[in-house]
């Protein structure tokens, strides 16, 4: 059963991280990084393995952040997450395409994504809690954030999101959750990715709690 106020939850976690000033090790899916990958090896590991404790050694990307705290929480579980985590990888460690293209997307929102577009006062926006995608023409998720309020159809002001990235190298090193506002990480994205897999809009759906 789903939990009303779970995009809430999630949310304030965020925001106690960001506080906090923890430092993490942001890493992609590369497979050199795959053992250091601590979140995804807790996935791959028995449901009533403990949590890992965070530490500046932690590898977690984006997306993997809210789904800790949310876990952390008590808004999902190890089984909960098993419906698409941990990542199929090949015997070199590659993660296989279609997870990335199709799978992922549909893990992280079940109930689906809306285009995000926020000087439209009739389209429909996000909430506290809120899942964020950036997506280019090749994937359908180059970044995720989440939403750290509700947002205003044709609000003038950028909403303010939680993320974590590395911006620095787009690899592994340290990163920490930020409170930041939507256009400006949205930039960033989209400056420092204009090379490999150009951003091209964004969207925004319902975390999978």
């Amino acid at each position: 059963m789903r939990r009303l106020d779970a995009p809430l939850q999630v949310a304030n976690a965020l925001d106690e991280a960001a506080q906090s000033g923890q430092i993490w090790n942001w890493m992609n899916m590369h497979p050199d990084h795959a053992e250091f990958r601590m979140f995804e090896r807790w996935t791959a590991g028995p449901p009533d393995a403990p949590l890992p404790t965070p530490t500046a050694d932690f590898g977690i990307n984006c997306w993997e952040i809210p789904l800790y705290f949310a876990v952390r929480t008590g808004q999902l579980t190890h089984t909960d997450l098993a419906r698409f985590y941990p990542p199929p990888r090949d015997s070199s460690g590659v993660v296989a395409d279609r997870w990335f293209r199709r799978d992922l997307l549909r893990g992280l929102s079940p109930g689906g994504v809306v285009l995000y577009r926020p000087d439209d006062r009739d389209s429909l926006q996000p909430t506290i809690g809120d899942f964020g995608y950036m997506h280019s023409e090749e994937y359908p998720i180059q970044h995720v954030v989440v939403f750290a309020e509700n947002v205003r159809p044709g609000a003038t002001r950028s909403p303010m999101v939680y993320s974590f990235m590395n911006f620095e190298t787009l690899g592994p090193g340290p990163a920490q959750v930020v409170r930041v506002p939507f256009d400006e990480v949205y930039e960033q994205s989209k400056e420092r990715m204009r090379e490999d897999t150009p951003i091209t809009s964004a969207s925004f759906g319902r975390g999978p709690w």
